[in-house]
């Protein structure tokens, strides 16, 4: 087998595994990156900006903010700014979805 060949057949192997993870998220610089390790990275990120988003009096309230399955859940305290939320959640998720830049939410539950 000539050099030419090695070098084929190793470019393809590499390819095929390469495909597996065709589907699976990318950062900025274009690294794979695991889907778990993924959904912690945008949950920091929402994290991060939940306080511009919603502003301070409603990300006061706020004692969790959990992403699982495209889905945030928010557990609220007071039943006030619960009520508030609930109304403008799908204004939220746009908001949050904007500001990351991509469709990570597609939508909120609030406790």
């Amino acid at each position: 087998m000539d050099e030419f060949s090695k070098k084929a057949r190793l470019v393809g192997a590499t390819m095929s595994r390469l495909e597996k993870y065709h589907s699976a998220p990318r950062s900025e610089k274009g690294i794979f990156i695991n889907p778990s390790v993924f959904t912690r990275m945008m949950e920091f990120s929402i994290k991060q900006k939940w306080k511009e988003i919603v502003g301070p009096v409603f990300a006061n309230t706020a004692s969790s903010l959990v992403v699982k399955d495209n889905i945030l859940y928010v557990t609220i305290l007071s039943p006030a700014v619960r009520n508030e939320l609930i109304l403008h959640r799908s204004t939220i998720v746009k908001r949050i979805n904007e500001e990351l830049h991509r469709n990570v939410l597609s939508a909120m539950v609030v406790k």
